[in-house]
């Protein structure tokens, strides 16, 4: 579960029980309900609260993605910044009208990270590293060689990530240049040694 704030509002991000079919959910209990993919694996509800009474809310069902964890979303003023599957979607508050959605990985997108003095936010997906204005354009996308699975680090020019393999590259924050920098010794490498 993730607990946000943008006054006079909480937002309350939390996993709902796997539906396997979008028979198996009953919108009418949300306000909205948006459904990406066939089979259903993943749920989580976005919910806006006002002095403990329940404003609006929005159901989220897919068939890939991460659950709600510290960086599934993101308030900046009053827009709830979501990541949901490959996507990135803008709820209005309190509402949570859909203002955009972007594709921001082929796979996944894990998490979004607000990048110190700059108009945007960083993506984490499993194939790219993606930066994003607030408006939705998408202003560069950086891969490696493998998926990056072992997480990132923001720092206020670069972006650190690790892939699958353990290698580790520095992507520019401003223009998306990738930099491989250290390289993962390979076994067989090691043993000719």
């Amino acid at each position: 579960m993730l607990d946000l704030q943008a006054r006079p509002y909480d937002i309350v991000i939390r996993d709902i029980p796997q539906a396997h079919s979008s028979d198996q959910i009953e919108p009418a209990i949300y306000s909205h309900a948006i459904t990406i993919g066939d089979y259903l694996f993943v749920n989580k509800v976005v919910e806006i609260y006002r002095q403990g009474e329940l404003v609006s809310s929005c159901l989220f069902s897919s068939d890939i993605g991460v659950g709600a964890i510290e960086h599934s979303a993101v308030i900046i003023g009053q827009v709830c910044y979501i990541a949901v599957a490959q996507f990135v979607f803008a709820l209005e508050l309190p509402q949570l009208t859909v203002q955009w959605r972007t594709a921001v990985d082929s796979s996944v997108c894990f998490g979004l990270y607000v990048l110190p003095h700059t108009d945007g936010f960083i993506t984490h997906g499993e194939q790219d590293i993606t930066r994003l204005s607030f408006s939705g354009t998408t202003l560069w996308s950086a891969s490696g060689n493998d998926i990056f699975s072992n997480g990132i680090t923001i720092e206020t020019d670069r972006i650190t990530a690790v892939d699958f393999q353990g290698e580790r590259y520095h992507i520019d924050s401003t223009t998306g240049e990738i930099t491989l920098i250290r390289l993962k010794k390979h076994l067989l490498s090691r043993l000719l040694r």
